[in-house]
């Protein structure tokens, strides 16, 4: 089998070396307040659809995932995306317009897929977090649970992401500004 995916894009000789790694994305939170003072809450204002496929369907959704990450419509970035894949079936996470231009409303990808009832939105932490970094999830899920607020977490390479039903959204915004203002619970 190939590979679809272009060599990193960063210098290899960033490998290894919390110092070279510093200088070329900045610096790492280390601790969980680290991370809180350093980092900002992100969202995209998208709608957000959490699909389940069948495995058999794995080339074919990554292809078209692909080819709408690197031809986005408008001039602002391309909205989130995952793909995930167990031996049991593959999960999408893609933006609503996504979903309706790609598997709902596109007759050629009208594959066997399942779509969860629930509309989410994105919060991202935006900031680079130590992969060494201990609870910094657990610190985030405690308080929106503590407020009765589902979560999905996504961890990208070095930074966090959660999706919380779009009827929740602004109270998750409104608990995690009051978690950065904070230290009680740490």
């Amino acid at each position: 089998p190939t590979c679809l995916w272009e060599p990193l894009t960063y210098p290899r000789y960033l490998h290894g070396s919390s110092t070279r790694y510093n200088r070329y994305f900045g610096a790492m939170a280390t601790t969980i307040p680290e991370a809180l003072e350093q980092g900002k809450l992100y969202s995209d204002g998208e709608t957000y659809n959490f699909l389940k496929l069948p495995t058999s369907a794995a080339s074919q959704t990554l292809e078209l995932l692909l080819a709408q990450h690197q031809s986005p419509s408008s001039s602002s970035p391309p909205p989130f995306q995952a793909f995930m894949v167990d031996k049991d079936e593959i999960t999408v996470m893609i933006s609503s317009s996504t979903y309706d231009r790609c598997f709902k409303n596109a007759a050629p990808m009208t594959m066997d897929h399942q779509v969860g009832s629930i509309s989410y939105r994105l919060i991202t932490f935006d900031v680079v977090l130590a992969p060494t970094l201990v609870g910094f999830m657990a610190a985030v899920t405690r308080v929106l649970a503590d407020a009765n607020i589902s979560v999905l977490p996504f961890a990208a390479y070095s930074r966090d992401h959660i999706f919380v039903s779009e009827t929740d959204f602004e109270k998750a915004m409104s608990v995690l500004e009051s978690l950065k203002d904070s230290t009680a619970v740490l």
